[in-house]
């Protein structure tokens, strides 16, 4: 599948909103240093410099760095998580799948490689969201509103087109919540370990698609 990540989502998020030309410049300098060089080594200087303002602009806007951080981060509870959401499955019901192991191998590995493409923004989302209450609640909320709000129509989708491939009555908010969770602990791991580049995807792959069978309703 095609998807972006999180950089691409955030500059179309930008452009749709009314901000003065310096906020939006120094956002989108802000989130392409951040996921470059994480948190802690970005300073307001180079954020400054690479979005050809001065720092007192950024200050303008924002009164600490932190601030700024929280600005980028926001969104992907107010936008960003739909659209990711609703562009991953619409590619998603475009395929055809022979098994219901089939389907769920390329569900993990969609979700994997989205993982990749944003492994630099990760480690400070995830930071932010176990320090960061305000944060924590925003996502946990549109996860849920999501559920609640968008999976009526994806799930009968995904009854008509694969529902045969699957236990009666198996619905797809339940095979998402396992997913999430087998995803999060794993990713999460991953980062504290420090063990991005040893990973034999292709292998952790094929042992999250196991466990996420295994999770499932087997009746």
């Amino acid at each position: 599948m095609t998807e972006k990540n999180f950089t691409n989502y955030f500059a179309e998020w930008i452009s749709a909103q009314e901000f003065p030309p310096g906020k939006q410049k120094a956002l989108l300098a802000a989130s392409e240093l951040f996921s470059q060089q994480g948190y802690d080594a970005t300073s307001t200087a180079q954020i400054a410099k690479k979005a050809g303002i001065s720092e007192a602009t950024i200050f303008k806007y924002f009164k600490t760095k932190k601030a700024l951080l929280m600005t980028v981060l926001s969104p992907m509870s107010d936008g960003l998580i739909p659209s990711i959401q609703t562009d991953f499955w619409n590619d998603f019901k475009q395929q055809k799948f022979n098994s219901a192991t089939d389907l769920l191998h390329a569900l993990v590995a969609d979700r994997v490689q989205y993982f990749q493409q944003n492994i630099v923004i990760a480690p400070i989302l995830l930071d932010q969201l176990l320090v960061n209450p305000s944060l924590r609640d925003q996502v946990r909320k549109q996860i849920f509103n999501t559920i609640e709000g968008r999976f009526p129509t994806f799930n009968q989708s995904f009854q008509t087109l694969y529902g045969h491939l699957f236990p009666r009555n198996l619905k797809l908010e339940t095979i998402f919540v396992n997913l999430m969770r087998l995803l999060i602990g794993d990713f999460i791991q991953i980062i504290v370990l420090d063990t991005v580049d040893q990973i034999d995807w292709d292998h952790e792959i094929d042992i999250l698609t196991q466990q996420l069978i295994v999770s499932l309703p087997q009746k």
